[in-house]
């Protein structure tokens, strides 16, 4: 702990008492001058001195050094959201380092601990180009954090750190591993609360928080549903099934079009299995309703029937980044060069690029 630190605390809890120096001094059996000192960042007290020092300033030692086993939310949703814009708006490397150093000054955070893995494996490779070992390090790096959050957080925090750590595993290319830590988590926490307390709600006529809680279940679920639908395509195209394969897609397309969210996957699909098939025309078509969607996306959902109220934790500026790096990387993937030359996706290409153009120059969106 910095001396001044310690000094400022002392000082707040001296003029809070309303004790005057000589006060202080006199009731922790020291002169006047040592605690001038302390609060003017000169010396800080002997570990001796904390307890009788607590006690006068009717507080703990824990306070006195700013000990916090967990930070207070509003910290941590501050240092999440700086970690967020230095990975997205400035380098991996920088949101790297601000990571490890607030580690260093909250080292018994499991919650810090558990979004600086997050983050980190979120963005790795999103905007900063890494190599397959440099990536397995920092990979390792987060599952050596998620273990410590595992281990120190609750159990609900503790099936979150689980999770994510399945999530890298699989990144890994090690999914046994990630099957293992899956069966630790529990299969089910009995009935879902969520399922009675929005009747519970609407009994006491609590309408605006039915609607807030409800939409937020719901963007949940469909969300879930979309990663399910992908899923089943996936097992599918292995089978060899490409009928439901086709299926499975196109009730993803729907579901994304019906709810106004996604990123356009059900689209990309149906492109991708048409060129496979040698349809280059049906597959030109396909990707420019996928670019349609790309470019419909809006930041928030403030316009959107179903999600009005809920707010995205990644703000408008971020959301316009992820839409500029997605629209980039339509420019560059080798898989759409089948369509070369075919009208409606030349024309989307005009489109997307028009789209860069206009993000570039004025720096915000719709």
């Amino acid at each position: 702990m910095e001396r001044s630190k310690v000094g400022d605390v002392i000082l707040a809890l001296r003029k809070k008492r309303g004790l005057t120096q000589e006060q202080l001094a006199a009731k922790v059996g020291i002169s006047a001058g040592a605690v001038s000192k302390w609060e003017t960042g000169g010396s800080s007290p002997d570990i001796f001195l904390l307890n009788p020092l607590a006690r006068a300033l009717d507080t703990t030692p824990d306070e006195l050094l700013s000990f916090h086993k967990e930070l207070p939310e509003e910290v941590l949703t501050r240092i999440k959201e700086e970690l967020r814009d230095l990975y997205l708006f400035r380098s991996y490397e920088e949101g790297e380092a601000a990571a490890e150093r607030y580690m260093k000054e909250y080292p018994n955070s499991g919650r810090l601990k558990l979004v600086a893995a997050g983050l980190a494996q979120m963005y790795l490779g999103v905007k900063d180009s890494v190599t397959e070992e440099e990536a397995k390090k920092k990979l390792w790096r987060c599952l050596e954090l998620l273990q410590e959050a595992a281990d120190s957080c609750g159990d609900e925090r503790r099936e979150e750190a689980l999770f994510v750590s399945a999530g890298i595993h699989m990144r890994l290319n090690e999914p046994e591993a990630a099957e293992a830590l899956l069966r630790d988590l529990p299969a089910s926490r009995g009935a879902d609360p969520m399922s009675l307390y929005p009747a519970v709600l609407l009994k006491l006529g609590k309408y605006p928080q039915i609607g807030e809680l409800c939409q937020r279940q719901l963007l949940w679920h469909v969300h879930l549903s979309g990663v399910m639908l992908s899923y089943l395509a996936q097992a599918a195209d292995g089978e060899g099934r490409e009928q439901e394969k086709l299926a499975y897609l196109t009730a993803l397309h729907q579901l994304d079009r019906l709810f106004g969210i996604g990123m356009g996957a059900g689209a990309r699909g149906l492109a991708l299995q048409s060129i496979t098939n040698g349809q280059t025309g049906e597959a030109a078509r396909w990707f420019s309703e996928y670019v349609d969607m790309v470019l419909g996306m809006r930041t928030d959902y403030s316009n959107n029937p179903y999600f009005g109220s809920v707010q995205l934790e990644v703000g408008p500026s971020g959301q316009l980044e992820i839409r500029k790096r997605l629209l980039q990387s339509l420019l560059e993937e080798e898989e759409w060069e089948p369509l070369a030359g075919v009208e409606a996706y030349e024309s989307a290409l005009v489109l997307i690029r028009a789209r860069l153009e206009e993000l570039e120059d004025t720096g915000d969106g719709r």
